[in-house]
């Protein structure tokens, strides 16, 4: 009787890590009320020696149901060297709900290699704090 109740104990925990390791999954692909991707490199500029910054604008994207007033980004340090920060900041004004708009200026990264950050890794790479303003939404009058 002792073995058989083992045996079931057994299934339950593997049944239970299951579903959580399903859970994980699952919560991982629900998409983040703001989202900063689309990156678009504008320029490379050679800083001396092997340094180069590259300048990039980014698009955000709003998830939700209701415009984000005053959206503004602040790029997070790098955990690994693949990178410095000359400029981490980036604005983005009002963004509608369910929405996508550019960052209305750029931000710069510096590496000591010529080649840049492939889009896949800048999507893995980058890190931010996105802000959003409070009040009302700059709308036109209605007459």
């Amino acid at each position: 009787m002792a073995v058989k109740q083992q045996h079931t104990a057994w299934w339950i925990y593997v049944l239970s890590m299951w579903l959580l390791a399903g859970g994980l999954v699952l919560a991982d692909n629900v998409p983040k009320p703001l989202k900063i991707s689309s990156y678009t490199l504008q320029s490379v500029n050679s800083v001396g020696g092997a340094s180069f910054d590259f300048i990039y604008k980014a698009k955000l994207s709003n998830n939700t149901t209701s415009v984000a007033v005053a959206v503004t980004a602040i790029l997070r340090p790098p955990k690994k060297n693949k990178f410095t920060i000359i400029d981490g900041n980036l604005s983005f004004g009002d963004v509608p709900a369910m929405g996508t708009i550019p960052s209305s200026d750029t931000f710069t990264i510096r590496r000591n290699k010529r080649k840049a950050i492939s889009k896949d890794d800048l999507n893995e790479v980058l890190k931010w704090q996105i802000t959003t303003g409070s009040g009302q939404v700059n709308t036109p009058p209605v007459a």
